[in-house]
């Protein structure tokens, strides 16, 4: 049986982020059309939790602002590698940034957008982000 931690979302949106561009070093933008693009790719792409492949090393802290929490975890399908993991209810997160704003318009924490932006920014090759 399926938690609300581990659905999957599977659901794509329309609707542009609204949020100005932003130029990074060089020539590269980032563009409120590219982030809604990453965020509806993201949504997409969103993957049942194979607790499996992740151990636990420990935990970073609380998410209180996402109703969750980040943990030091090491990847075996990622040959042990060290990552964060940030764990939100799925019920919370939604299935879709436009699924999310329109649910929770005044929430403070905004995790579509939060993916968006890092989608965005790894697309970009920006030098100082995470995967």
């Amino acid at each position: 049986k399926a938690s609300s931690w581990d659905s999957p979302a599977v659901v794509c949106f329309e609707k542009p982020a609204p949020v100005a561009d932003c130029y990074l070093e060089g020539s590269e933008v980032l563009t409120a059309e590219g982030l809604a693009s990453s965020m509806a790719a993201a949504a997409c792409s969103v993957q049942p939790w194979e607790a499996g492949n992740f151990a636990l090393v420990r935990k970073l802290q609380d998410a209180c602002g996402n109703f969750g929490h980040v943990d030091a975890m090491s990847s075996s399908s990622h040959g042990g590698r060290s990552v964060a993991v940030k764990k939100m209810p799925t019920k919370w997160v939604t299935t879709s940034a436009q699924e999310f704003e329109e649910k929770t318009p005044r929430a403070a924490e905004r995790p579509w957008l939060d993916v968006g932006f890092l989608w965005e920014l790894n697309r970009l090759r920006y030098p100082y982000t995470s995967e």
